[in-house]
Parts: C-alpha cells; sequence; structure tokens
C-alpha cells in the first residue's frame, strides 16, 4: 500500500516548513505521523514511521531536498514512532534517556511483537535500532526558529518529549494529542498503575498554551479542539477500564458503542492486550 502524500505547511519571518508524512490508517500504519522539519539551511526529523515502505519514502523526500538532515529526535518509545530509524542509521538520533533504555531493553520484543501482529511482517525493519544520545529536552534556534523541547512522563508513553514553536504558535504534539483516531490507553508507570489519568492532567496543561493549531501524533492537523477532544475520549475511558473486573469485553462494546467512528481499530487491539493481559 503507497503511503499517503506528504503534507507540507509553510511559516514565514522566520522561515519553516513542516512536512507531515501520515502513515496510513489501514494495513497497520497506525495513521502515525512523522515530521520533517525544513530550516533555510537543514532539516530536522521528529519520529519515524512503523512501516518500513513509509521510512524509505520519507528518505527519498529528505534525500531530495538537497539540505543536510541536522538530526532525527525520537520522542518517545512506541515502536510507530522510532521503528523508521533503521532507514536512518547514518544521522545523529536523540531520545530521552528512558526512552533509549526502553528501546535498548524491549525493541527486540516490540519488533517480535509487530510481527506477529501484523498482516505484513515484511513491511517492518529488519532490526530494532537505538537513539545513539540522550538528550532530556530544552531549547535551541536554527536559523531563527526557536525550539522548545519539553519533557512528558506517564502519559500515553512512559517518558518522552514534545516540541512546541513559540513564534510560529504550534506545538508538535507527538502523542499527547491524537485526531480522530482510537488512543493507546495500555501505558503504565514504573509501578504498574495506569497512566490515563495523568495523561488527562498533561492534557489540561498544554489546553492554555498559545497556540493556533495542534500537530498531533496521529491523524490530521487540527486546532485547539484535538486537546479536548482527546480530553473527552481518555475520560470516557477511565471508569471502563480501572473499575474493578474491567474486562476486554466491556472495553470493546464501549468503544464501538461511544466511538465507532474512529480509525485504526488496531490501537484498541493493542491496548486491550496490555491493559488487562500484561502485569
Amino acid at each position: 500500500m503507497a503511503p499517503p502524500p506528504v503534507i507540507v505547511h509553510e511559516f514565514d519571518h522566520p522561515y519553516l516548513r513542516v512536512h507531515q508524512f501520515p502513515s496510513p490508517a489501514e494495513g497497520g500504519g497506525e495513521a502515525v505521523n512523522s515530521y520533517l522539519l525544513e530550516f533555510e539551511t537543514g532539516l530536522l526529523i521528529l519520529d519515524l514511521p512503523l512501516l518500513d515502505s513509509v521510512a524509505i519514502s520519507i528518505r527519498d523526500y529528505a534525500d531530495q531536498l538537497n539540505k543536510p538532515i541536522l538530526k532525527v529526535l525520537i520522542s518517545h518509545a512506541h515502536p510507530d514512532h522510532w521503528f523508521g530509524l533503521y532507514r536512518f542509521q547514518d544521522f545523529p538520533s536523540l531520545a530521552t534517556t528512558k526512552t533509549i533504555d526502553e528501546i535498548r531493553e524491549q525493541g527486540a520484543n516490540y519488533l517480535a511483537f509487530k510481527q506477529a501482529q501484523t498482516t505484513a511482517p515484511y513491511d517492518l525493519p529488519q532490526g530494532a535500532i537505538v537513539p545513539a544520545t540522550s538528550y532530556e529536552g530544552g531549547e535551541e534556534t536554527i536559523d531563527g526558529v526557536t525550539l522548545i523541547w519539553r519533557n512528558a512522563s506517564n502519559v500515553e508513553y512512559l517518558d518522552g518529549l514534545y516540541l512546541e514553536i513559540p513564534i510560529h504558535q504550534i506545538p508538535i504534539s507527538g502523542d499527547l494529542v491524537y485526531n480522530h483516531v482510537h488512543h493507546y490507553v495500555g501505558q503504565k508507570d514504573e509501578q504498574g498503575k495506569l497512566c490515563i489519568s495523568h495523561w488527562i492532567d498533561m492534557l489540561n496543561t498544554l489546553r492554555v498554551g498559545p497556540f493556533n493549531s495542534i500537530f498531533p501524533g496521529h491523524g490530521a492537523k487540527g486546532g485547539m479542539e484535538l486537546i479536548e477532544d482527546s480530553i473527552t475520549y481518555l475520560g470516557a475511558l477511565i471508569p471502563v477500564v480501572t473499575e474493578p473486573g474491567a474486562n476486554e469485553p466491556q472495553y470493546r462494546q464501549f468503544i464501538k458503542d461511544n466511538f465507532a467512528d474512529f480509525d485504526v481499530i488496531e490501537m484498541v487491539d493493542i491496548s486491550a492486550y496490555f491493559l488487562l493481559h500484561q502485569p
């Protein structure tokens, strides 16, 4: 299956282009987004996709821009955000220490899990590549564009980074925000407690940011309503997945009754596995 075409978002003063690469919603792509930030003199890649074919297309596209890739930053350790690093091993790669540790310790297991789950195991990387350098966030400026990398922990993922670009009033939110795609809700903290409530707290912090639009981890770019939509989705699920005796049929029925029109039903499968079948 061919990946959807890249979507280019242009900003001026200072110059910035955000190239958004949406993976297919069907065929195991999970509608996940990878982003290429194009500055005057170089490129920065934020996250690389699950499917090898999409990663190859991103590499080909980047090569055609004829600007150096300065670095690749992996927002967190879920495989749909770093599997494609296999095709970018020749560039500097960064992630938080906890993200690096998780990929190093669990990357091979994540790859095996995806190989067993997908109908297209041939479209996965041939190995798990660990980001090379630890980076815990902070501020940097590239060609006049200031980037603020902020940490978020115990949310959709255990630990990771998201990006704010204040001068253009946008966050590239990663998996803090989804758009009309089933959310992964199986993440647990290091004590085994579900992270969903803390994730909502983080979204309530993000909703007061001075933003014009949101670039989500899954689904199309949208306005601030995307934050509200994610809060609504997660808030509705809390009593379903946390009450004593919570079970998979109950969870699936609730999704069917309330969010049947959302994309990527595979995310419900993944959530159910880690939510209800893993300690």
